[in-house]
């Protein structure tokens, strides 16, 4: 049978590339070769997350290239690359904002959590929250939701025009719009010669036919993705699309990991086994360590090891946004140090207080020294004259926040505290979404679920094991299950261990 034939020209090759198996390293080499026959503004490199292009961008610059946006304009997110040509800056357009979306909240009387990204912090009640990821999907894959679903579909009509509304009159645009309108009124780019796809096992269906769209001249394109980990089908990504896309040029396979310790290579072996929908190929190790993999019955149980294995990074990976405060909480009642994908355990707006009240202490020798900072925070001085510890302020006026950061500074001391707020991370507690690409010394799984994944796992297996497979592949050292109490818990991996 005759396969589609999505881009024009028949130089496709996809570079199929397993976890640590060297993905960019082999297309860096592909855009110094590319570079010897074509100029910079002839090729195009796009990603699906600014965390992939900011490591192309990383890498490029290790090589000499002079990576800026004059000398490679065409190296972009996806989006970023539509609102480029859609030439939204020209129409006063912008990509609506955390105060857009707040506004937007507040005349519609819709709750949301689109513009409260902490972690942990999605309110599930959040109705307008619902809507905004429907549409967003709707859009994305051009369906509209399961009819299956119990939602108010009246409400959410309603939701879909004044949300078109609200962007009209305030001439914003969302990341869907770049996409929709370029495939609308966009063209080729003519100059195009070489297209670079990263992640593209992730892409939706829209952003495959900008794709298609954009580099209808390109004489070469160099697709890098790997099916196995194409884990955002809840955000419109098709495996089976990347699958078919790949299968109509040359594939090159990537499968010795440069990450993987040799149990944990099992184990990924033994996951990819359960995919139906694949394109084989192994998951093989050239690292010489065996690793570890242990099951804990409850996450309290390791909590001692975080503590012992301090020299290490760790990712704490969850399946469902709302663990993460549980798993927080417990953290922070132990007193452990850690980041969130987007802060620190104490928020910095405290953490630069207590710095400052430092700071004017070892500078001044009385707090009367400095009225302003002093006075705001109801600071005055002790008997002897000298200043009070900050504790006895309202420098942090939430009484159990500051009983918190008090008893995390008399355990490590504000020195050690701030330099880890600075520092790489060393414990991360994040989604298993929010770390694709990255890796850790030692990966901690909860193997915590709800009704619904479950349910979920019924009908779609492949996605639970591509999830499972993501998950474990982000370790060098070790992998370590665990679970939350009160959580419906998931027994699929206890099958493969």
């Amino acid at each position: 049978m005759k396969r589609k034939k999505y881009f024009k020209t028949d130089d496709v090759i996809t570079y199929l590339a397993g976890a640590g198996c060297g993905k960019t390293t082999s297309l860096m080499a592909e855009l110094q070769e590319m570079l010897k026959a074509y100029r910079p503004d002839e090729i195009a490199f796009v990603s699906f997350s600014r965390k992939a292009s900011a490591e192309v961008r990383n890498r490029a610059e290790l090589m000499g290239l002079d990576y800026s946006p004059d000398s490679f304009p065409y190296f972009k997110t996806i989006h970023a690359l539509c609102y480029m040509l859609n030439n939204y800056s020209a129409q006063g357009k912008n990509i609506i904002s955390k105060e857009d979306a707040e506004l937007f909240a507040k005349v519609t009387n819709l709750r949301f959590s689109i513009h409260n990204r902490a972690e942990g912090n999605r309110n599930h009640e959040a109705d307008g929250q619902m809507f905004f990821d429907l549409y967003a999907l709707e859009r994305a894959t051009g369906k509209p939701p399961d009819y299956h679903m119990v939602f108010p579909r009246r409400r959410y009509e309603e939701f879909k025009e004044l949300y078109e509304m609200f962007k009209s009159k305030a001439k914003v645009i969302d990341y869907h719009d770049c996409l929709t309108d370029y495939l609308r009124d966009g063209e080729a780019i003519k100059k195009i010669k070489v297209a670079f796809i990263d992640e593209a096992q992730d892409l939706t269906a829209q952003q495959w036919d900008v794709c298609f769209k954009a580099f209808a001249n390109a004489k070469h394109i160099r697709i890098a993705g790997d099916d196995w980990q194409s884990i955002f089908a809840f955000q419109g990504a098709s495996p089976q699309l990347f699958i078919d896309i790949a299968q109509t040029g040359k594939i090159v396979k990537l499968e010795e990991s440069y990450r993987l310790p040799k149990s944990v290579a099992k184990l990924a072996e033994k996951i990819v086994q359960t995919i139906d929908n694949k394109i084989d190929k192994h998951c093989k190790t050239s690292k010489k360590i065996e690793g570890e993999i242990t099951t804990f019955a409850e996450f309290d149980y390791m909590l001692p090891l975080l503590e012992q294995e301090r020299e290490d990074t760790w990712y704490l990976l969850l399946r469902l946004n709302f663990q993460i405060k549980r798993v927080a909480d417990i953290m922070k009642d132990k007193l452990i140090l850690f980041h969130y994908s987007d802060s620190f355990c104490i928020p910095e707006k405290y953490l630069v207080k207590i710095l400052n009240y430092y700071k004017w202490a070892s500078e001044l020798n009385t707090p009367s020294d400095e009225f302003s900072f002093c006075r705001k925070h109801w600071i005055k001085p002790t008997e002897d004259g000298g200043w009070p510890a900050w504790w006895h302020t309202n420098l942090i006026e939430n009484p159990k926040m500051r009983d918190q950061i008090r008893r995390y500074e008399e355990k490590y001391g504000f020195e050690t505290i701030w330099k880890a707020f600075c520092s790489r991370p060393r414990i991360l507690v994040t989604t298993i979404f929010k770390v694709k690409g990255g890796e850790a010394d030692r990966v901690v799984v909860f193997t915590a679920s709800s009704r619904k994944v479950e349910e979920g796992r019924m009908t779609d297996h492949d996605n639970e094991a591509r999830i499972m497979y993501t998950s474990v592949t982000r370790s060098k050292k070790a992998v370590y299950f665990t679970d939350l109490k009160g959580n419906v818990s998931s027994d699929y991996i206890q099958a493969l261990l």
